[in-house]
């Protein structure tokens, strides 16, 4: 950031939260840091309970959620004795 090889940037995450006051990232004019609340938009929180609702529905479905972060679970999850999958 500090030889603008990166023209411009935003950051929601750091390694450490809170980022502390005299952290020198927080003063490069480059540089937006939020508190870890990017996402806090009506829009986005809306965006967030309606993917929640359809993984829920889809998966109460038997069918893998689009937005598993971890399908390798999915794919390894247990058999009932009926021959579907729990």
């Amino acid at each position: 950031m500090e030889s603008k090889s990166i023209a411009a940037a935003a950051i929601d995450v750091a390694e450490t939260e809170p980022v502390a006051a005299r952290d020198p990232m927080l003063r490069l004019p480059n540089l937006l840091v939020t508190p870890h609340i990017g996402s806090a938009s009506v829009a986005t929180r809306a965006r967030m309970a309606d993917m929640a609702i359809d993984n829920l529905l889809t998966a109460l479905d038997g069918k893998q959620p689009a937005n598993c972060v971890n399908p390798q679970v999915w794919a390894g999850r247990p058999i009932t004795s009926d021959g579907s999958t729990a």
